[in-house]
């Protein structure tokens, strides 16, 4: 509890101070109504989160698989915080109307705390994007969830730009917008669309519906069994064998490099880390594993390039 209590006086106090300081508004009621709002919202997530969920969220034992994307979007967020308080020092941006300010000051708490809500429903709520087998891992639908898919994100992409009007600055709802836009993106993202796909796989329990390389519909209920040997089996196959079947690597310390085959590369931007069986590429930042790899170059959903793979491994075998 104790802990608790000290982090929230410490991100209170960051996100307090440093909105008070840069717009110098010491004395707005509308600020300090707002700030209280969030502060106290913070305050209840914090004392309800459970303890296993708030080391998964804070502390993620991996990186994820979409860490640039993160670092954009956290980008965006740093400069919302900075440019709205600003606005309101040197007004750069029109007067907003106090009516205004109050309904963004309830929408955007409300869409905090509807934020909060998922993180709560959802033990699995992670910072980063991964496949938690280490803590039980399965889909969540309750709650919010049995309304909408994503209800992180949605309070999130209502409540930062809402942020920006409660405390006045259409500068800063400018900068927010762009934050949404790459959550939007996060979500629409082939990665997140995999790691949905992935974790509705290992429930195993509800037929799945994604969308084919056509453009088509294909549902499918695999078993636990099939989707855990089909996990074993892509294995055999390494994913500087799979690359290596459609463009040279050469060694690079204890990685592979080569030409990008995602876009007009000129200097080897693509990494394999064998390592891992992961891939990046520093050009136009694809990332992920063998898996990632075939859906982006044969433009093919989670389970067609599961398939892919099957292929491959049959023919490894009849190889061997």
């Amino acid at each position: 509890m104790s802990k608790k209590i000290a982090r929230w006086v410490l991100v209170t106090a960051v996100l307090c101070g440093e909105m008070l300081a840069l717009s110098g508004e010491w004395a707005s009621p509308l600020l300090w109504a707002y700030l209280v709002g969030v502060s106290a919202v913070f305050l209840y997530a914090l004392l309800s989160l459970d303890p296993d969920l708030a080391k998964e969220r804070f502390h993620p034992p991996t990186p994820g698989a979409d860490a640039a994307a993160l670092r954009w979007v956290r980008v965006a967020a740093l400069a919302t915080v900075i440019v709205t308080p600003l606005d309101r020092r040197f007004h750069w941006s029109a007067p907003m109307p106090d009516a205004v300010r109050i309904a963004a000051i309830v929408g955007s708490l409300a869409a905090f705390l509807f934020c909060f809500r998922a993180m709560l429903t959802n033990r699995f709520f992670s910072s980063v994007m991964r496949i938690q087998d280490d803590r039980g891992h399965r889909v969540v639908d309750r709650g919010p969830y049995a309304v909408i898919r994503h209800p992180g994100y949605a309070g999130m992409i209502a409540g930062v730009p809402l942020m920006a009007i409660a405390v006045g600055s259409w500068w800063g709802f400018a900068v927010a917008s762009l934050y949404a836009l790459l959550i939007l993106n996060r979500v629409a993202d082939d990665a997140h669309a995999r790691w949905v796909e992935e974790a509705v796989w290992k429930e195993a329990k509800v037929p799945v519906r994604c969308i084919n390389s056509a453009g088509g519909f294909q549902f499918f209920t695999p078993t636990a069994v099939d989707i855990n040997k089909k996990y074993a089996d892509y294995k055999a196959v390494t994913i500087e064998e799979v690359i290596g079947r459609d463009l040279p690597l050469r060694p690079s310390g204890g990685m592979l490099v080569g030409l990008c085959p995602f876009h007009e590369d000129h200097v080897p931007s693509l990494t394999v880390y064998p390592r891992t069986g992961t891939f990046h590429c520093y050009g136009c930042f694809k990332h992920g594993d063998v898996i990632d790899y075939v859906r982006y170059r044969e433009h093919v959903s989670f389970p067609e390039a599961m398939d892919r793979l099957e292929h491959l491994i049959t023919e490894h075998a009849g190889e061997a």
